[in-house]
């Protein structure tokens, strides 16, 4: 495939989030690790994060890396393809961090403790086809299974969860350009 030339051939946003959900989770259980719970459902798990209420004043390359103090934030990349034999494709490829509690906790040391779950979903349309794809994949930042690097000095971005990525190139600024790998069961893509 190749991009669209008309135009931008792709959207690229970064968002910092400070909201959180309010509604309980009954599918919690007794464990109290639902997903309402996991993704900040509660008035005492917003404690010790930052919010976002006002614009930040913000810094690239390195403020498109993470900022562990906030609870939630996201990488989006959405791209129209126009295929070598004219068919014309969209692409969705979004990975979500989301800290399971405030970094200045006391770290976890444990080889498979996580503080942080990255959570990805993909999605495919084949316009001429008219056939939609989609799979999301769910990933603790542990064991290598999902984390978030850079971009810092001599360490470009990275975001990984399971077998998907989005990784800067060597040949850019830390960020862009990014090389995006993402697939499911009848799908895949490597841009």
């Amino acid at each position: 495939m190749r991009r669209r030339t008309n135009g931008w051939p792709c959207w690229l946003g970064l968002a910092l989030v400070g909201c959180q959900p309010t509604a309980p989770d009954p599918a919690a259980g007794s464990t109290g690790l639902g997903v309402a719970t996991v993704l900040g459902g509660d008035a005492a798990s917003a404690q010790g994060f930052a919010r976002a209420v006002e614009p930040p004043e913000l810094v690239f390359p390195r403020d498109h890396g993470a900022h562990r103090t906030f609870r939630t934030e996201w990488w989006y990349v959405t791209a129209n393809l126009d295929g070598d034999d004219g068919a014309r494709y969209g692409v969705q490829l979004v990975f979500f961090r989301q800290a399971l509690r405030p970094k200045a906790a006391t770290p976890r040391t444990g080889s498979l403790a996580a503080d942080e779950v990255i959570l990805a979903h993909a999605a495919l349309t084949d316009a001429h086809g008219q056939r939609f794809f989609a799979e999301e994949r769910l990933a603790r930042s542990a064991g290598g299974l999902g984390f978030v690097r850079g971009p810092a000095a001599g360490e470009p971005f990275e975001v990984v969860c399971a077998d998907w990525s989005a990784r800067a190139s060597g040949e850019g600024d830390g960020f862009l350009p990014l090389a995006l790998r993402a697939g499911g069961e009848r799908f895949a893509f490597s841009l």
